[in-house]
């Protein structure tokens, strides 16, 4: 209400229509990530450690999941997390089904990267159009410059919804009005801070 949030929901997500993320990030002196950069840091490396006797070995498997290979729903808000509350969680018990403070997750549902939060609670803008993949022979009427790409799922989504590779779209009925997802913003680096 008058541009201020209630007391308590500072750590929220905050969910803003396409133009509303971009222009944040603009005013960050960010960007948007690309559908790309997305994945790549929900997904990590594309390596699992494999613990065996005497080594631990790396071995290329993406993951479906920031944590790891299958789903748990200790780790993100999500359905499951809801209907299992109480359960191993350390959130009040007056708490209700929604979003949940950006940090609720950090350790459990972090990538391998360390971003948190990549799975669940709100589902997060890219810069990307929602088009067929290269290759792809999928159709969809909905592909072209209209829909921009979502990624995370959400709070009230099944765990499904969560994988890294999901993709949700938004846009409906156009990108300045559709508030349904929140902002996750990237810096490229300057050139004098890439490695060689």
């Amino acid at each position: 209400t008058e541009g201020k949030y209630k007391t308590g929901e500072d750590d929220l997500p905050v969910i803003v229509s396409y133009y509303e993320a971009e222009a944040y990030a603009r005013w960050a002196h960010k960007r948007l990530p690309t559908e790309a950069e997305w994945e790549k840091a929900a997904r990590g490396p594309g390596f699992e450690y494999v613990k065996e006797e005497r080594e631990t070995r790396m071995v290329r498997k993406p993951l479906q999941y920031p944590w790891g290979s299958s789903f748990d729903s200790a780790r993100a808000n999500c359905l499951e997390f809801w209907a299992r509350k109480g359960k191993a969680t350390d959130l009040p018990a007056s708490s209700e089904k929604g979003l949940l403070p950006v940090q609720s997750f950090r350790g459990t549902g972090d990538s391998p990267y360390g971003a948190v939060n990549m799975a669940g609670n709100a589902p997060e803008w890219t810069s990307s159009w929602y088009r067929a993949y290269p290759g792809s022979r999928h159709r969809d009427g909905r592909y072209g410059t209209q829909l921009k790409v979502l990624r995370g799922g959400a709070w009230y989504q099944g765990g499904d919804k969560l994988r890294v590779s999901a993709r949700g779209i938004g846009g409906i009925p156009n990108l300045y009005v559709d508030a349904v997802g929140g902002i996750r913003c990237v810096k490229s680096p300057l050139i004098v801070d890439r490695e060689r």
